[in-house]
């Protein structure tokens, strides 16, 4: 979880990628937010279950394990 204090049932180490692409481990008591202006968001080890918005985000006959994101803010 990235919420810290939901994630007491089975912690898992958080990494962030640095200025070089290097992934570095986050400590204990860093944030996961803010984001830097031109910054994004990876995560691994994703399951998507539901189907596009054109079939109404309908649930999949069988879901996709394991998909890696990128996550980024528009900016204005």
């Amino acid at each position: 979880s990235l919420d810290l204090e939901l994630d007491d049932g089975k912690p898992t180490a958080r990494f962030y990628c640095n200025s070089n692409c290097d992934l570095e481990p986050l400590g204990k008591g860093d944030r996961m937010y803010e984001m830097d202006e031109f910054g994004a968001v990876y995560t691994a080890g994703l399951t998507v279950f539901r189907q596009p918005e054109d079939t109404g985000y309908t649930f999949m006959d069988i879901p996709m394990y394991d998909v890696c994101a990128i996550a980024m803010a528009a900016y204005r």
